[in-house]
C-alpha cells in the first residue's frame, strides 16, 4: 500500500489550487468559483490518496468526479465547457467569435452588428476557445496526431541547415497577406528557389493552381528534406512555439504524397523572424510586419 507524505500531499494540492486558477479562461465565464481546500480537507485527502492506486491529485479528484456522477473524464469535461461557456448577458453558448473585439458572442448577441462593422467574425471552438472558419486546426491537429508524427525543428536548427549544403525544400503554409509581410530568401547558400508559398487551406482543393504546383513541386523533389514554415503565434512573455498549420499541411503532404523526410518549424516564421531579423526578403512590402510591430522593432 502506498502512502504520500503529509508535506507532498498539501504541496499538490496547493498546486491544484493554483491550478484551477490560472487555468487559461480568456474570457470570463459566469458561476465559475476557486477552490479553497482546509487543513482537515488536506489531510483526509492525504489519507484517503494513501488508499487508492491514484498518482496525483489530479488522477485522484478526477476519479471522485466520474464516480460521484457516473460519466467518464471526456463526457464529463464536455458537460461543464458546455455549461460554463455561457453568454453573460443572454446565458446561451457561445457560438461565433469576433477577432476585431475578442468577444464571443451567443446566438442572441447581435452577430449582425459585428459583420456590418467588416468585423472578422469566425466559428467559435468550445474546447480550444478559439475562432475558426471550416474547422478549428487544433481540433484537426489532435485528431491527426493519433497517426501521423510529424517532428519539429528549431529556428536555431533550420538556421543550421541554411548555412550548410544541405538541399531543402522550404513551403510557406502562410497566407499571402502574411507571406507579404516578409519571408525566407528564394536564394540561399546553394539553394535557389527553394521556398514556395501555399497557403494551408489549398491542400484540400485539388483542382487549384496552387495544388498542382505542389503536386509538382512534390514530384521532382521527393528525395529533399521538407521544412513546413507557418506564421506561429505572438504571446507577450512568452517564445513562439507550436506549428499547427504548418503540422497540419505536412501530415497530409506525407500522406497524399510520400514525402518522408519533412519537419516543421517550431514557433513557425513568428519565432525563426524574432531571433534572425535580418534573414529575410520583400519585407513589409506587403504589409506592416507583424512580427516586428510586436517585438518594438
Amino acid at each position: 500500500m502506498r502512502f504520500y507524505a503529509k508535506t507532498d500531499i498539501c504541496f499538490d494540492v496547493e498546486y491544484l489550487i493554483q491550478l484551477s486558477v490560472s487555468i487559461m479562461r480568456k474570457r470570463k465565464t459566469p458561476g465559475r468559483t476557486s477552490i479553497a481546500v482546509d487543513n482537515d480537507t488536506k489531510e483526509v485527502i492525504d489519507w484517503s490518496m494513501g488508499k487508492s492506486d491514484s498518482k496525483s491529485v489530479n488522477g485522484y479528484v478526477r476519479k471522485l468526479l466520474e464516480k460521484k456522477h457516473d460519466l467518464k473524464w471526456d463526457e464529463l469535461l464536455t458537460i461543464a465547457r458546455n455549461e460554463q461557456l455561457v453568454c453573460e448577458e443572454h446565458n446561451l453558448p457561445y457560438i461565433m467569435i469576433c477577432e476585431d473585439c475578442n468577444k464571443a458572442l451567443c446566438p442572441d448577441c447581435d452577430i449582425k452588428a459585428h459583420l456590418d462593422l467588416g468585423h472578422d467574425v469566425k466559428n467559435f471552438c468550445r474546447k480550444h476557445q478559439i475562432g475558426y472558419n471550416g474547422h478549428c486546426l487544433l481540433c484537426e491537429k489532435e485528431r491527426i496526431e493519433e497517426v501521423i508524427k510529424i517532428p519539429d525543428i528549431s529556428p536555431d536548427k533550420l538556421m543550421e541547415i541554411l548555412d550548410s549544403n544541405e538541399e531543402i525544400i522550404v513551403i510557406d503554409v502562410r497566407t499571402e497577406k502574411e507571406w507579404g509581410e516578409g519571408h525566407l530568401p528564394l536564394k540561399y547558400n546553394k539553394n535557389i528557389n527553394f521556398v514556395f508559398n501555399i497557403p494551408y487551406f489549398y491542400i484540400d482543393l485539388t483542382k487549384k493552381d496552387k495544388f498542382r504546383e505542389l503536386s509538382k513541386i512534390t514530384l521532382n523533389n521527393s528525395l529533399k528534406k521538407f521544412i513546413m514554415v507557418s506564421q506561429g503565434p505572438l504571446v507577450k512573455g512568452e517564445e513562439p512555439e507550436g506549428s499547427t498549420r504548418s503540422y497540419i499541411f505536412g501530415a497530409l503532404l506525407k500522406s497524399m504524397f510520400n514525402i518522408n523526410n519533412i519537419v516543421c518549424l517550431d514557433g513557425g516564421w513568428a519565432g525563426f523572424h524574432k531571433k534572425y531579423p535580418d534573414i529575410v526578403e520583400e519585407h513589409n512590402k506587403g504589409g506592416e510586419c507583424r512580427v516586428c510591430k510586436f517585438y518594438g522593432r
